[in-house]
């Protein structure tokens, strides 16, 4: 057993509860993990421990690492919407056989509504109906008018009894 030197809380002497420290007789550190961290965190956010973190992360930009690690940033950003329409292009291709260009050409035939509802969609594009069996495209849905075709391909005979049974008022 070992006791911290922080919180005086008596711990089993493991890497469970302190961390290494080849310096120290024992090779652990003298107070616990969790008194470390709570130091370590309340130092990182005082002022003099943001000066240090803004210092060591300047002088880390300077190298030849940081440097390229700064470009590989700069990179990403610059062509995460690229990679976005790349992805797009994938996907349609991959599951629905269409080409990017081909979806627009839908999109605007619609124009920029859904095939059934006829509303434009508010958050997200529409989304691209196929038949299943087939694969082949039939038009771009909004998201509640698909997840509804989707459930009465599934089961068109029950909402079709369903109707039939309701239609006459009985």
């Amino acid at each position: 057993m070992k006791v911290c030197t922080k919180c005086s809380a008596e711990l089993p002497a493991t890497v469970e509860f302190f961390y290494r420290d080849c310096q120290k007789r024992g090779g652990l550190r003298p107070d616990c993990k969790i008194c470390h961290n709570k130091r370590r965190t309340e130092y990182r956010q005082s002022p003099r421990g943001i000066e240090i973190h803004l210092k060591a992360n300047n002088k880390y930009k300077k190298t030849k690492k940081g440097k390229v690690a700064e470009r590989k940033y700069k990179r990403t950003e610059k062509y995460k919407s690229q990679a976005k329409i790349i992805q797009r292009k994938s996907n349609y291709k991959r599951l629905y056989g269409i080409t990017l260009e081909c979806y627009e050409k839908i999109f605007f035939e619609q124009e920029g509504k859904c095939a059934i509802c006829q509303q434009a969609p508010q958050k997200l594009r529409l989304g691209v109906d196929h038949n299943h069996s087939s694969g082949k495209v039939r038009g771009l849905l909004c998201g509640p008018c698909n997840l509804a075709l989707g459930h009465f391909e599934k089961n068109q005979e029950q909402f079709n009894l369903y109707l039939r049974r309701y239609r006459c008022g009985s």
